[in-house]
């Protein structure tokens, strides 16, 4: 497990909840992502999983079912609802992920990027792509506004059928990765303090023009 990653609250079965993920009632829900926590994760350029920053440098990385490599690969770039995060992070999601765990898996979630996709199976291959860019877009009236991520440049690829086989980039990233500071982590367990985050963010794309990096 990432270092990042060990300091994260965990579910009552042990499972460490992204800082993505929403909570209602104290409770925290691995089975989605929500949008709002992601953007505002990824406008104080944090990873989504673990909350803390991602360098300007680095390539930002997101896990992909086999439906939607091919897209991916003809046009170098995809919009998503689900912000990036660190390589070592999305691996280490890749492994522990039921979704991603194997080819027949089916999605639990009603819909995906706008799209009903409740029961689709992952398929025989997936995906970690690596991006050189990820912005923000927010585009519309406050109260009518229409938010996604753009992701732009494709810089590494690693195509699975079983997870495990990232194992051995999961162990060589490990190697890289610094010691966080734990006061250092973006996260939010209560979704009034995540809501009050996305204000400021729709606030500050829309200055920028509608996107922000």
């Amino acid at each position: 497990m990432p270092s990042y990653i060990e300091g994260l609250p965990r579910d009552p079965r042990g499972y460490p909840v992204p800082a993505e993920n929403p909570w209602t009632a104290g409770e925290p829900d691995l089975a989605r992502q929500n949008f709002h926590r992601g953007g505002s994760l990824w406008a104080q350029s944090r990873c989504a999983i673990c909350g803390f920053k991602i360098p300007p440098t680095e390539a930002k990385y997101r896990l992909f079912a086999e439906d939607e490599i091919g897209p991916v690969i003809r046009h170098n770039r995809c919009t998503r609802f689900d912000a990036p995060g660190h390589r070592a992070c999305m691996i280490f999601s890749a492994l522990v992920c039921p979704f991603f765990a194997t080819p027949k898996a089916p999605r639990t979630q009603e819909s995906v990027h706008g799209e009903e996709v409740r029961g689709r199976r992952r398929g025989t291959s997936a995906a970690l792509i690596g991006f050189q860019t990820v912005y923000l877009t927010v585009e519309g009236d406050p109260g009518d506004q229409f938010a996604r991520f753009v992701y732009d440049g494709i810089l590494e690829m690693l195509d699975f059928e079983k997870p495990e086989e990232l194992q051995p980039h999961l162990e060589a990233a490990l190697k890289e990765l610094r010691a966080p500071r734990e006061g250092d982590r973006l996260y939010w367990r209560r979704n009034d303090a995540a809501q009050r985050a996305w204000e400021k963010t729709t606030a500050k794309v829309m200055q920028q023009g509608t996107r922000v990096r």
